[in-house]
């Protein structure tokens, strides 16, 4: 299972006891730990709180994965991509994209412009998580990240083709757990189990 690290910080944590409790009185011995996408393959730093549970019946005991990478930067991960042209946007919001530093959302530079999650990506760092995939953006013109890029950065294959149109699958993007996080969770686990 995997949840949002909010879960287990202030108030939020009363839920997270609750949630261990009836999993635990469920017949599961339960772990859940904070990891981050970014040391498993994903050019994204994105903290999720992962629970790895197991019947107690079954002699293996739950555990997480260890980190299997450096974290890779966007640079590394969309850089070769050709950069595109600027978006067809107000004079204030290419002004707040020019005043913003990397991994800066655009209304901290410009208080009027755009989302507290929309930033200015830093090429020499990890993604910030995509809340939503469209609200990024590229760090070289003043447009936000096409899909490709942003499902690259999710660990999308490049060519993955989306069903919908173009919002929903901004929105599958943004909703979704990186898949190569996920496919290492799920390789421990099966390995936990003997497979």
């Amino acid at each position: 299972m995997e949840n949002v690290s909010g879960l287990v910080k202030g108030k939020m944590r009363l839920v997270f006891a609750e949630m261990m409790r009836e999993l635990k009185d469920s017949g599961y011995d339960v772990s859940a730990r904070l990891l981050n996408a970014m040391y498993f393959h994903v050019p994204q730093s994105r903290a999720r709180l992962i629970f790895v549970g197991l019947r107690n019946d079954l002699e293996a005991r739950p555990s997480h994965p260890r980190a299997q990478s450096r974290p890779y930067t966007v640079k590394e991960a969309i850089g070769q991509l050709p950069p595109g042209l600027p978006g067809e946007h107000s004079r204030q919001v290419k002004e707040a994209w020019y005043r913003s530093r990397p991994n800066q959302s655009l209304r901290k530079a410009c208080r009027f412009v755009g989302s507290f999650h929309s930033a200015r990506l830093d090429p020499d760092q990890p993604s910030p998580a995509q809340i939503r995939a469209h609200l990024h953006w590229h760090w070289r013109v003043s447009r936000h990240l096409t899909i490709q890029e942003a499902a690259i950065l999710h660990s999308f294959p490049a060519a993955y083709q989306w069903a919908g149109p173009k919002s929903k699958a901004k929105e599958q993007i943004g909703n979704s757990v990186p898949p190569l996080f996920m496919r290492a969770i799920a390789l421990h686990v099966k390995g936990l189990l003997g497979g």
